[in-house]
């Protein structure tokens, strides 16, 4: 299901399960008003053709109106004006026929009447973390986690929940996402499905990640050439552990600002270690030899670069950039930019 997402652009975030098509992001700046002139020139019969899937069926067939949420949820636009038409159109029909379905079915274990339910909780999340107050979202993912908890676990209800508890996190309402993280991970680590189980375990990982501030990091892995690493070599210097790719435009986006602080601070004691979470090997080795780093570089070359990291600490949009003081305790799980910058000076000096 398409939604505006409440996450950054300057962010890559693989964890969603969200539409990722090939068209540009529709909050893009410029892509709207595009998509907005083609669509103001498409003929009256084609504007009318594309705007009859959005109809509503009519009459009080519990099932048509399932039917009709279930293939909007499967809606895969191919041009930018069906995706403007989508985001004009569905999210209202969508919501009358979850609506009309929590009207007519009164079963609360019928996959139409939980449908109904997800959506309407779906909705209702994105409004609260846009533009509800602490108590309010706090109340809503209460309703949540008694949703999950009373039905099967699917993956629609795990792709609403992990959406919320991210949109939490970037809000930013960081203490409320460590809860959201947490009570809806323990649902969903417990699941027999071991897709939705591993997703679990991230959301569980992502609450560890948020009050990972003032305790000592652990992680291992694999340098580039073969050899072990253990982040505890490094003790006495300050550490910075990013997360990236190299088919992440924002990852590469730091890489300038890393190269320059690392000049500045490394003679004072400063360490980078990227650790890189990209699949295809020789991709990764060709941008190394092209653009090489000075630093420490960690690929799982055994795993296709699944490094268990990434679900202990639960990174869901990468870069993630995680600072180490010189004891190994984490000091920043946001050390970007000028936070970086900051944190160095704090540490290190002017």
């Amino acid at each position: 299901m398409i939604r505006r997402s409440l996450l950054p652009l300057a962010a890559c975030v693989f964890g969603t399960l969200s539409y990722a098509g090939m068209l540009p992001a529709a909050d893009a700046p410029g892509v709207l008003a595009i998509a907005q002139a083609a669509l103001s020139q498409a003929t009256e019969v084609q504007l009318t053709d594309a705007e009859k899937q959005f109809e509503l069926p009519t009459g009080d067939d519990v099932a048509a109106y399932a039917k009709f949420l279930q293939r909007m949820a499967e809606f895969q636009p191919t041009s930018r004006e069906e995706l403007l038409l989508y985001r004009k159109k569905a999210p209202l029909a969508m919501r009358k026929a979850a609506e009309k379905i929590l009207e007519l079915d009164k079963d609360e274990k019928s996959p139409a009447r939980r449908m109904a339910q997800r959506i309407t909780l779906e909705n209702r999340g994105s409004e609260v973390v846009a533009s509800g107050s602490t108590a309010e979202r706090k109340a809503h993912l209460d309703q949540l986690v008694a949703f999950v908890a009373g039905g099967d676990k699917s993956d629609a209800d795990l792709r609403m929940a992990m959406n919320f508890a991210i949109n939490l996190e970037y809000a930013p309402e960081r203490e409320l996402a460590a809860e959201a993280y947490g009570k809806l991970g323990e649902l969903f680590a417990a699941s027999s499905v071991q897709a939705v189980s591993q997703r679990g375990k991230m959301l569980q990982g992502a609450a560890k990640r948020l009050n990972l501030v003032g305790s000592v990091l652990d992680l291992k892995g694999t340098k580039m050439a073969g050899e072990p690493f253990d982040l505890a070599s490094l003790r006495g210097k300050v550490v910075l552990i990013d997360f990236w790719a190299t088919w992440c435009g924002p990852c590469i986006a730091e890489i300038p600002h890393m190269k320059k602080t690392y000049e500045m601070y490394r003679d004072r004691g400063f360490e980078i270690v990227s650790l890189s979470i990209d699949q295809d090997r020789t991709a990764l080795e060709e941008f190394l030899t092209d653009r090489p780093m000075p630093w420490i570089v960690l690929h799982d070359k055994e795993n296709m670069g699944q490094h268990p990291a990434t679900t202990e600490l639960g990174i869901f949009g990468i870069p993630s950039m995680i600072l180490v003081d010189k004891e190994g305790k984490v000091v920043s799980t946001r050390a970007r930019g000028e936070e970086l910058t900051r944190s160095l000076r704090e540490l290190l000096g002017e």
